[in-house]
């Protein structure tokens, strides 16, 4: 059996939906792959480590995947983050500048984690997924 990871899907509520296609769209600047702004469905090329062919990054009507999986009927999870959405990037304190231009406020300032060898921020997307950028630490 060969299985593939093609697509991180997020979830969504309705009323998020559209706020959250233009943050990927625009704030982070994916490219449409399905352009699903007034949808109930979008997906974007999220690049891919060191050239590769990249990932999928798509976006779904919390309430349609809820009804699709027979789960409508339950509450909502609350609490801590289940999951993070990760990019890599050439300086985590570039982007983080550019998200902070573009109004987004960050979660953790740029930092280093020297145990993952990884500087990183975070911040979070219109509909409360939690994102981290992070660059590889220079050890010299």
């Amino acid at each position: 059996m060969e299985i593939r990871f093609t697509h991180t899907r997020l979830l969504v509520a309705a009323e998020a939906f559209g706020t959250t296609y233009r943050f990927y769209r625009d704030t982070l600047g994916l490219a449409p792959l399905f352009d699903g702004e007034k949808s109930v469905y979008a997906e974007f090329r999220a690049g891919g480590a060191m050239g590769g062919p990249g990932h999928v990054l798509a976006l779904f009507r919390d309430d349609l995947m809820a009804d699709a999986v027979g789960t409508a009927a339950l509450p909502e999870p609350t609490g801590r983050d289940r999951m993070v959405i990760t990019f890599e990037v050439e300086s985590v304190d570039g982007v983080a500048a550019e998200l902070r231009a573009k109004g987004v406020s960050l979660v953790t300032e740029p930092h280093d984690r020297p145990a993952w060898m990884i500087r990183v921020a975070h911040f979070r997307d219109p509909a409360g997924h939690l994102v981290e950028i992070n660059a590889p630490l220079r050890i010299a």
